[in-house]
């Protein structure tokens, strides 16, 4: 509150400011009484389901060994806090505090830590840590499914922490005027978190009128009793799916106060606190010294500081939003959520430092909330159409240009809860689902205010835009979003197979969800690349979508020859080299461990022991118990079989209509013959039904003839739906291609190469035992040459021309000779003899061209019938 005061504190060697004094009268210049009040809220989701066996890493596990959601109150040891919240000034985006270069790094304003006390690490530049009060309850977990706020405010002393939004203007002596305010209660309440007009009574809560009547809904956090969600553990019981965490110590959190607190002592005045709570409202007396406290202090007159203490600061200086202006400095606060790289060792600075998982912005709007008299007396203060119609929360899901649409199975790139789009003053003028306005202010009618609007925001609830905005039901609006999230797929588990490498985020944990994106149409996979982008692209509100299909993931499919710089090709390749070992008994050959302990330290890289040391004291016996052969499928029931279901008329490459998506037996048979066509119909150009079927990556070209060379990813699972030619098609054949909104395939990468992470774990390339049918029988040998014409009139038939009948006819009869008939078919004497083998191809047997050395160690069993 900035005035120009009589009764200043004058400046050094000058008289203080006496209206009756001609030369020496109040001037135009702005004299401050009242500390500058910040207020900032932060809202944490957890987006998780209940996880069935929670770690205890970073969860908190209750008495009855429940999911309680993320503990951000953990230490790995006491003075080790686990999570932790950087704020900024310095937003250039290009700088973060995880770059490895300090010139890197933007300069730290302040943090935040969620436990209690005051021993925790130092922050990077000497930024002052905030942190939970002694007297305050403590940080509760982030449950799944739901929400915490974090702010401060004013403690009423009924366990409410209030910020102001202005006041009412009364006329002197009427009384305490109601509050335009926010309130945080960190107690297990059923509102724990509110936005108060005043409206209905002096306590009561604002609805958001910005929406039709119909779908209007109270801005606070909504009761469990109300709405439908996942069920959280039922110890402790929770009344609101939104928690609090008050963070008031050494002073209450803003982003707009000095980091450090205002000064206590200014010229000749001193502050002189009104409350016990550390840093909350007092003024300036004069001769108050608070370092050095007298019995007079508080009969002081109040006196106004000749400069205000915010007088320095550019943005805090303007009554109203900074935003991205054109060509400008990026304005605002960043702010980044930070975890320990290793969330059960202590904090070290090289060794285990902390990590950030996500960012956000915060925008900084100013505005007179106390005003002394009428409206009229301050002009036309407050009265800015940028704090009109501009006050809000930035929330997750204003960005992008074109307008998603609601409840259908079009995925729409907007309903993204994970992007770090930050908005501005142009891409947010409205929300771009249903024409609404974002950054506007709700208006109120009752009563002269300060500040006749307040700031929508949905603190403590799902954000606006993830709405469905035809719901009627107020609980059910705030919490049900109108389509699923895209899973961001994060295995905190063993992998079940190779493929599931595909799902593995190939970026740093502070550039992953900046550069996330969902499956973006056109271009082929095989050449198409995924390629990093700059922060300031990714960031930039007005920038086209990705246009990389989930970007926050490495193509491993890509291998285009002369393609981008610096980009990886070929990585299909690690999946031939990897594996998950079965869980069938006797495919290892277990170790003692005893024998390769490290009781004798290992100094050299060719100790025997270095690769078995326990766990990994096992030799693979190299067993695949269980896997079906992809080459040896011979009938459409086996293949139907892998995927629990029957296949439907093979017209697209990806049926979806399967109990696991999968191509259709038609597909998958054509791709493995290779050839295109009828398969029951011989190619001239091939000497083979079966030209490509599933093998290592590197076979590609070891084939009798040019045209059955193959590109190397479609000799793997990573095959393109029609690999009939050296270069791979555009589409995969195992990728789905799902639209049902729980498991669309162009939101969700899991659902989307689905059958590619299965599969691995189903099938095999490779057959280990065999059963052997051996018929010997006896026949007479004629000359070929009298069967040629027949030959050639048939082969003529099918197309062929006179010249590749002759090499066919060469390639069938090499020697010139063919079968005739068995002997002794005219006296009735035919000799057959006839043996049934199992041969297991995994026991050792020496191989040397006409030599047995120990080849019949593999026959398993044999059976001569005849």
């Amino acid at each position: 509150n900035t005035t120009d005061e009589a009764d200043e504190d004058p400046e050094p060697d000058q008289d203080a400011a006496d209206s009756s004094d001609p030369d020496n009268e109040p001037g135009g210049q702005l004299d401050q009484l009242y500390r500058p009040r910040g207020a900032f809220f932060l809202e944490l989701f957890n987006p998780w389901p209940v996880a069935p066996a929670p770690s205890a890493d970073v969860h908190d596990r209750t008495a009855a060994s429940e999911d309680g959601g993320i503990e951000l109150a953990k230490e790995s040891v006491p003075g080790s806090p686990v999570w932790r919240i950087l704020v900024t000034r310095e937003t250039d985006v290009t700088k973060h505090p995880d770059a490895p270069a300090p010139t890197d790094r933007p300069e730290i304003d302040r943090g935040v830590y969620f436990t209690k006390g005051g021993t925790f690490p130092a922050l990077p530049d000497m930024a002052p840590a905030f942190y939970v009060g002694g007297t305050v309850p403590p940080v509760p977990p982030v449950r799944p499914g739901r929400y915490l706020v974090v702010g401060s405010g004013t403690d009423d002393g009924a366990g409410n922490y209030i910020a102001h939004l202005g006041q009412a203007i009364v006329e002197p002596g009427i009384g305490a005027p109601p509050f335009h305010r926010i309130e945080l209660n960190p107690n297990n309440v059923a509102e724990p978190v509110k936005l108060v007009d005043a409206e209905g009574g002096a306590n009561s809560v604002a609805r958001y009128d910005l929406d039709p009547a119909a779908t209007q809904f109270p801005v606070s956090a909504p009761a469990e009793a109300t709405v439908s969600l996942p069920p959280a553990p039922a110890t402790p019981a929770r009344l609101s799916v939104a928690d609090v965490a008050i963070i008031n110590e050494p002073r209450r959190l803003t982003i707009s106060e000095p980091a450090g607190g205002y000064p206590s002592v200014v010229g000749n005045v001193g502050f002189y606190p009104t409350s016990s709570e550390p840093g909350e409202e007092g003024e300036y007396r004069f001769g108050v010294d608070p370092a050095n406290p007298k019995p007079d202090d508080a009969t002081q007159p109040a006196k106004a500081i000749d400069t205000p203490l915010d007088d320095g600061d550019d943005e805090l200086r303007q009554l109203d939003t900074v935003f991205n202006e054109a060509g400008g400095a990026p304005a605002g606060r960043r702010i980044f959520l930070q975890r320990l790289a290793n969330p059960l060792l202590p904090y070290d600075a090289d060794f285990n430092p902390y990590r950030t998982i996500d960012e956000t912005r915060a925008y900084v709007t100013v505005f007179s909330g106390r005003l002394a008299g009428t409206e009229e007396d301050n002009g036309d203060r407050n009265s800015s159409p940028k704090i009109r119609g501009t006050f809000s929360s930035i929330e997750r899901g204003y960005k992008g240009m074109n307008p998603p649409s609601d409840g259908d199975a079009t995925p729409d790139q907007d309903f993204d809860l994970w992007s770090q789009r930050y908005p501005d003053k142009e891409a947010d003028v409205k929300d771009m689902r249903a024409g609404v306005p974002l950054r506007a202010g709700l208006r109120r009618t009752v009563g002269d205010y300060s500040l006749k609007l307040i700031p929508t925001n949905t603190l403590g609830f799902l954000n606006r835009t993830f709405m469905n905005k035809t719901e009627g039901d107020v609980g059910k609006i705030r919490v049900q979003p109108t389509e699923p999230f895209p899973w961001m797929t994060w295995n905190n588990r063993p992998f079940v197979s190779s493929g599931e490498l595909e799902l593995v985020p190939r970026l740093p944990s502070h550039l992953l969800l900046s550069n996330f994106a969902m499956y973006a149409a056109g271009g082929s996979p095989y050449d198409t690349p995924t390629e990093d982008k700059l922060p300031d692209e990714m960031l930039d509100p007005k920038a086209e979508e990705a246009e990389d299909s989930f970007a926050h993931l490495e193509n491993l499919r890509y291998q285009k020859v002369g393609g981008a710089d610096r980009v990886p090709r070929n990585l299909y390749r690690l999946l031939d080299y990897v594996e998950t070992p079965s869980l069938f008994v006797g495919t290892q050959k277990w170790l003692n461990p005893a024998n390769y302990k490290a009781t004798t330290p290992i100094s050299t890289a060719d100790d025997p022991r270095l690769v078995f040391q326990p766990p990994f004291n096992a030799v693979s016996e190299f067993r695949q118990p269980g896997r079906i052969n992809l080459n040896t499928i011979f009938s459409q029931n086996v293949w139907e079989d892998l995927f629990h279901g029957t296949s439907a008329t093979p017209t697209t490459p990806n049926v979806t209509g399967l109990t696991h998506p999968g191509p259709p037996w038609a597909d998958f048979a054509r791709s493995r013959r290779g050839l295109g066509g009828n398969p029951l119909t011989l190619d001239a150009t091939s000497p083979t039904m079966f030209a490509n079927p599933f093998r290592s990556a590197d076979t590609g070209d070891l084939v009798p003839l040019p045209t059955m060379v193959r590109a190397g990813v479609d000799c793997t699972l990573q095959r393109s739906i029609d690999p009939t030619t050296a270069a791979p098609g555009a589409t995969p054949l195992f990728e789905a291609t799902t639209t049902k909104l729980h498991n669309h395939a162009e939101r969700n990468p899991f659902f989307r190469k689905q059958p590619t992470t299965r599969l691995p774990n189903l099938v095999t390339t490779r057959s280990n035992v065999y059963a052997v049918w051996v018929t010997i029988g006896f026949f007479e040998v004629e000359d070929a040459g009298q069967n040629q014409a027949a030959f050639q009139a048939a082969h003529s038939a099918l197309g062929m021309s006179g010249p590749q009948i002759t090499a066919m006819f060469k390639r069938v009869y090499p020697d010139g000779y063919m079968l005739g008939n068995e002997d002794g078919i005219d006296t009735g004497e035919i000799r057959r003899m006839r043996g049934f083998y199992i041969i297991d191809r995994t026991i050792p047997a020496g191989f040397e061209p006409g030599v047995d050395h120990n080849a019949e160690n593999v026959i398993r069993l044999r059976r001569r019938i005849e």
